[in-house]
């Protein structure tokens, strides 16, 4: 199962180096020389940032189209990122 780890503040672009960055989040998706589509985790720890980022890593989420096991879990401050998770299509794993 591929995992994406997702840990910081969500933003439009990078500053520090540490932003969780939509374009990050879509590269991430969607690999160079891989399939996309396999068994995916997704784990988000952010404690907020820019909804207008936000909400475009919602669409590309949602637009994911998973074959198998996919999952979202918010750990932590994870749900400062909420609406990333909630009504993506992906079943969320918090603890």
């Amino acid at each position: 199962m591929r995992e994406i780890i997702l840990n910081g503040y969500i933003d439009e672009e990078m500053w520090y180096g540490d932003e969780i960055t939509p374009e990050g989040l879509h590269d991430q998706l969607y690999p160079q020389n891989q399939d996309p589509q396999e068994e995916l985790r997704i784990i988000l720890n952010s404690y907020g940032g820019s909804c207008n980022a936000a909400v475009r890593m919602f669409d590309d989420i949602r637009a994911y189209h998973c074959v198998g096991n996919c999952r979202l879990r918010r750990n932590g401050a994870g749900h400062g990122g909420r609406p990333i998770g909630d009504d993506a299509g992906f079943p969320l794993d918090d603890p």
